[in-house]
Formats: structure tokens, sequence, C-alpha cells
């Protein structure tokens, strides 16, 4: 069974603001949904930044790709 989530939901998830969710979208995270009704599939998120390439990191940006990847690993051993 599909899990649907919010922005909310997956920003919790990840331990990431609704504003890197909303990048993340725009970067092509799957998403159902415009405007203020948009949904996420639990699966179909978790493959998908299990899959992104790390992108190239500003000198004043902090790196959490680590952080993401122990939590998806953690949580969805493959």
């Amino acid at each position: 069974m599909q899990k649907y989530l919010k922005t909310k939901d997956v920003a919790k998830m990840f331990n990431v603001s609704h504003q890197s969710v909303y990048e993340w979208r725009q970067a092509g995270m799957p998403h159902i949904g415009n405007g203020k009704l948009i949904f996420y599939i639990e699966e179909e998120i978790v493959e998908w930044i299990r899959n992104r390439r790390t992108p190239k990191v500003k000198a004043k940006e902090i790196d959490r790709s680590k952080e993401v990847k122990e939590i998806i690993e953690s949580n969805y051993p493959k």
C-alpha cells in the first residue's frame, strides 16, 4: 500500500526545510498535484533521493547528503 505524504511530512522525514522540499520538487522529485494540494508517494521520493546525484555545494552551504543517505539507509535497507 502506498503512503502519501505532504510537504511538511517530507521535510520532517529528511530533517530539511519546506524550501528544500520545494527545491527538490523543482529538481524533479516525483509528486502529485499542483499549488496547495501536493502529495508525495513515500516509496517514489525515497527512490528518487537514493538515485539523485549530489549537487555541487557552494562554500557557505552545508552538505547534508551524507546525513540524508544515512537516514534513507537506516529506514529503508536494500
